[in-house]
């Protein structure tokens, strides 16, 4: 148990340093975390891939039912003029 918090605790000391040391975008730094996190709490190199593309897939699945719900509303107020209302409303 010790052991994993340890992990878990230099595995963000590391995503920090990374992030601020070298500029790198967040997306890489988080998945060279991950992989840092399953190796070093003993998961096989299959086993760590596998997590990380299962927990990026159910991510970006939740994504993409907030960008379709935002198209299918915005087509919706497209098609019924209401864009222009709203943009005169706002000025």
């Amino acid at each position: 148990m010790h052991y994993t918090l340890l992990i878990f605790a230099l595995t963000l000391v590391f995503i920090t340093v990374i992030s601020l040391r070298f500029r790198l975008p967040s997306f890489f730094t988080l998945i060279a975390g991950a992989l840092l996190y399953g190796l070093a709490s003993g998961m096989t190199l299959d086993a760590v891939f596998i997590a990380i593309i299962g927990g990026l897939g159910r991510v970006f699945g939740i994504f993409a039912i907030i960008i379709i719900c935002g198209a299918i509303i915005a087509s919706t107020l497209q098609e019924q003029g209401l864009i222009r209302v709203m943009i005169a409303d706002l000025r």
